[in-house]
């Protein structure tokens, strides 16, 4: 019987027709009375674990788990779709290049994208980059899929910019501009709807961020340009906002022979700027723009990193 037979402790004991019989469990092979583990994992191993997934083997068994920037749960693995996704189910994500897939499953292909994965504010996906050097507002790139120095990350080389093709994939309800060696330092703002990307936003209507007459100087726009575009002289006509020119157009703001040029930019802050000791009005900030110096539409220089963010991503996949 069963009771007075030695099984390999990975059988099983069946008295069968009156003669005890051993067989070994799944994911073993053997006699019964000797088992070994199978290895699922090896060549020609029988695990289902996705294409993108780590298998590892295990007594009787196996496990899988989605591998690099995939996401999911070993027998189904996907690329997140924004640096948000991939920080929300893989934790050890670190700042730097990842790949995504913006659509998931639809047609478009994987691109490369740079995250910034900084704990406590993690999931931002960069957009654009300006060292030194800006957009010009009027440029059609705001809305449309134009990719410039789409591989350059580099975010210490000189008079450089990029526009990557993040820009037109990656959906958001949050925008920011941050500094290039300090991301802790940032601006942020928060539209009322969420948009499908960057170009999606850029390529529609003015946004007025905030606005009094006088108004009070945001610090952060002010201090990342240079000292033609800071603020001096008369305090009114403060705006901060998203595609100024379409709200504040380009005509004259009849406040005083120091203050009455337009200017703007298509994400920043308009002031009064000390424009070589004539003041007027400039804009700070991405495509920043005077209407009098250093002339129209020429654009402010700035070194900044332009990132956008979701509120929440998909939950994780198990």
């Amino acid at each position: 019987t069963c009771a007075n037979t030695t099984c390999d402790p990975n059988a099983t004991c069946s008295d069968g027709s009156g003669s005890p019989v051993c067989t070994c469990n799944v994911g073993y092979s053997g006699d019964g009375t000797t088992c070994t583990d199978d290895d699922e994992c090896g060549v020609g191993g029988t695990n289902n674990c996705d294409a993108n997934a780590t298998c590892t083997n295990t007594p009787g068994s196996f496990t899988c788990a989605c591998a690099g920037d995939y996401i999911g749960d070993g027998l189904t693995c996907a690329l997140a779709v924004s640096c948000i996704d991939l920080i929300t189910n893989v934790p050890t994500a670190a700042t730097g290049l990842h790949m995504i897939d913006p659509d998931a499953s639809g047609p478009g292909a994987a691109i490369q994208a740079y995250c910034d994965m900084t704990p406590g504010d993690a999931g931002w996906t960069l957009v654009m980059k300006a060292i030194n050097d800006n957009f010009v507002y009027t440029d059609a790139l705001w809305g449309d899929d134009t990719v410039i120095n789409g591989a350059d990350f580099d975010f210490t080389l000189d008079k450089t910019k990029a526009k990557y093709e993040t820009f037109g994939t990656v959906a958001f309800t949050s925008i920011r501009s941050s500094y290039v060696d300090d991301f802790s330092k940032h601006y942020d703002y928060t539209p009322a709807t969420t948009y499908s990307s960057a170009k999606a936003l850029f390529a529609g209507p003015g946004i007025q961020i905030s606005a009094t007459n006088p108004a009070p100087l945001d610090p952060y726009w002010d201090g990342i340009v240079g000292a033609n575009a800071k603020s001096a002289f008369c305090v009114t006509h403060v705006v901060v906002g998203i595609n100024m020119q379409d709200f504040l157009g380009l005509a004259f703001l009849n406040d005083s022979s120091v203050c009455d040029w337009n200017g703007g930019a298509r994400f920043g802050q308009r002031v009064n700027a000390f424009h070589g000791g004539t003041g007027n009005h400039s804009g700070q900030g991405w495509g920043a723009y005077s209407t009098i110096f250093p002339g129209y539409p020429a654009p402010f220089e700035i070194t900044q990193l332009l990132w956008v963010r979701l509120a929440r991503a998909r939950a994780c996949v198990q």
